[in-house]
């Protein structure tokens, strides 16, 4: 029997050295209200050809379903800018929100605001880039360079944005196949490298520092290294987030709940769900909370522990620069950061032998990686953790503390 053949405007089926792509006509209705018919292109893959016609007739009989398809003007990168922050950028946390909306109106919105869509293509995109790195910035009027990290942020906002275009409005479009595509992924940009040598404190040195420093700042690092809290975490912290508790030998020890982070004077919900958490505190470090709610008069349940004598958010920054880098000078050791705190917390308990799991879930990592999915977290641990760490720098500090004792 002879083959019958498709008729003429019907569309059809291509075979690729790939796979299988369709072509098929549709009716656009342009801006001018004029109708037209434009041929539609769909690179399907490895498929076999009764799928791809089944394919294609889903696709004719959508086109004789629906009618005429009005064609969208194609909008202005400003445009879909605004869009983006209005109906992406809204919905995440204050902190993303920040930082993507300042990269924004600073670098893409100035540079591409004023272009079409479609003329938006990797090569453009590209250059762009190479722009910002020969160009750099000028702070307190000496030329810097942008990092590979601001670099790598600027495009995964681009992306962002152009990835929602994609949805909205089905352009930019591959000249080749017809095909809508994202061109910030052909965008390359320099190799990421570590901003400064991460580094932690040993036992010997975190004991130095922490019987060196006094009252608030004193109680935020040892809190910092013994549980591992991230900077945001320690200023959002309140009255109602501490409690007590006994163990199975009658000792008290503190449990600090936390369910609230800062950033940028702005209070929050952590930015993951592993964020919300518990972590026990030791009883050195409990009594070193205590001491300083008394006397820095804390007495309601929503007062900021380590906020300022207004109840407002104290700046981290003036912590480290007033109280942790002097301390850290006179002793010779590297002006450490709350990063820093937070590292050493992780590599103290890693020495110590405690599962990873558990140390994920004391500092609010959502993923310890694909090797620890099934394992399990035991709630012991964390006190066995706080233990451990905390008899070793509270045994360190109080002899630091004896000995400036008896030299004042």
């Amino acid at each position: 029997m002879a083959r019958t053949k498709r008729p003429y405007g019907t569309g059809s089926v291509i075979a690729l050295k790939g796979g299988t792509a369709i072509r098929w006509w549709e009716t656009i209705v342009g801006e001018d209200g004029m109708a037209r018919r434009e041929m539609q292109y769909e690179n399907l893959g490895d498929v076999t050809k009764k799928e791809a016609e089944g394919r294609l007739a889903d696709k004719q009989h959508a086109a004789r379903r629906n009618g005429p398809r009005r064609e969208l003007a194609i909008p202005l990168f400003s445009e879909v800018a605004e869009r983006y922050s209005r109906d992406i950028l809204a919905l995440a946390k204050f902190s993303t929100r920040t930082v993507r909306k300042t990269i924004l109106d600073t670098h893409l919105i100035p540079r591409f605001g004023s272009m079409l869509l479609s003329d938006l293509t990797t090569a453009t995109i590209q250059r762009f880039f190479t722009e910002l790195r020969e160009a750099g910035y000028f702070q307190a009027g000496v030329r810097q360079e942008y990092s590979p990290h601001m670099l790598h942020d600027v495009r995964s906002v681009l992306r962002g944005v152009m990835k929602s275009a994609l949805e909205w409005y089905r352009l930019p479009a591959d000249p080749q196949t017809a095909q809508p595509f994202n061109p910030v992924i052909g965008v390359k940009l320099p190799q990421l490298k570590c901003k400064r040598v991460k580094w932690a404190l040993t036992a010997e040195q975190a004991g130095q520092l922490i019987g060196r420093l006094h009252g608030k700042a004193k109680v935020m690092v040892a809190l910092a290294i013994t549980g591992g809290m991230r900077r945001g975490e320690l200023l959002a912290l309140r009255l109602r987030h501490i409690s007590e508790s006994i163990d199975a030998d009658n000792q008290r020890f503190g449990v600090i709940r936390v369910d609230e982070a800062s950033y940028l004077s702005h209070i929050d919900t952590p930015k993951t769900e592993a964020g919300t958490r518990t972590i026990d505190v030791h009883p050195w470090v409990f009594a070193l909370i205590l001491d300083w709610i008394t006397r820095s008069r804390k007495r309601k349940p929503d007062d900021l522990v380590f906020g300022t004598r207004t109840n407002r958010l104290e700046n981290s920054n003036n912590i480290l620069r007033r109280h942790v880098f002097p301390a850290c000078d006179a002793i010779g050791l590297p002006r450490a950061t709350w990063l820093t705190f937070r590292r050493t917390f992780q590599t103290f308990a890693h020495n110590e032998g405690i599962p990873a799991r558990t140390i994920a879930d004391i500092v609010g990592h959502a993923d310890v990686g694909t090797q620890f999915i099934y394992i399990q977290s035991e709630a012991s641990m964390k006190r066995v953790a706080a233990d451990r760490i905390g008899n070793k720098l509270c045994k360190i500090v109080q002899i630091v503390e004896q000995e400036n004792a008896l030299v004042n």
